[in-house]
């Protein structure tokens, strides 16, 4: 036997237990999505996502990370989804980063990361906020020296235990972290 869940359905996205459909625009920068479980089927979730999210963000920890990059004048955003919870855990607005986005660092653990790489009128920074995705709740935020020794943004950040290692063009490098 076989059930037709959706037709039409501009992009589909799967991630386990759970799948997205994308259904028709709305708008031009946000787009609404119906999420079911494998496991559920009475379950069904409604997001309103950015346009942005099909390209750039993922799952963590079994939650929807949405990155909203800066975009019409708009502060760059990050915002986790709980979906066994039908709600949104993290929230964070930055009105200076040039980028955020955010890495597991643990089971129920997420650092969010931003940074700037400096203009005349601010210096640069790289701040690391941890978050614990069960409460929501904001750990102290950190600073690391990332642009002491380089220039070049990172390609790619990631934490392993408890080491923050963030790679550009032509290096990797560590960071021990007391999360």
């Amino acid at each position: 036997r076989v059930t037709l869940l959706r037709s039409h359905s501009r992009n589909l996205k799967f991630e386990a237990p759970y799948f997205l459909t994308q259904e028709g625009d709305a708008g031009n920068q946000r787009h609404r999505w119906t999420v079911h479980r494998e496991d559920q089927p009475g379950y069904s979730h409604a997001l309103e996502l950015n346009h942005a999210w099909q390209g750039r963000s993922t799952f963590v920890n079994g939650r929807l990370l949405e990155t909203i990059p800066t975009r019409n004048q708009q502060p760059p955003r990050i915002r986790i989804h709980d979906l066994a919870r039908k709600k949104v855990v993290v929230d964070q607005v930055s009105e200076d980063a040039e980028r955020m986005d955010a890495v597991p660092a643990g089971p129920d653990r997420v650092l969010v990361y931003e940074y700037q790489r400096g203009r005349r009128e601010r210096p640069p920074y790289f701040r690391l906020t941890p978050y614990d995705l069960r409460s929501g709740q904001a750990g102290a935020p950190m600073e690391i020296d990332y642009w002491r020794a380089t220039n070049q943004p990172p390609r790619e950040v990631r934490m392993a235990g408890n080491l923050l290692l963030a790679g550009d063009r032509h290096t990797l490098r560590a960071w021990k972290l007391d999360l």
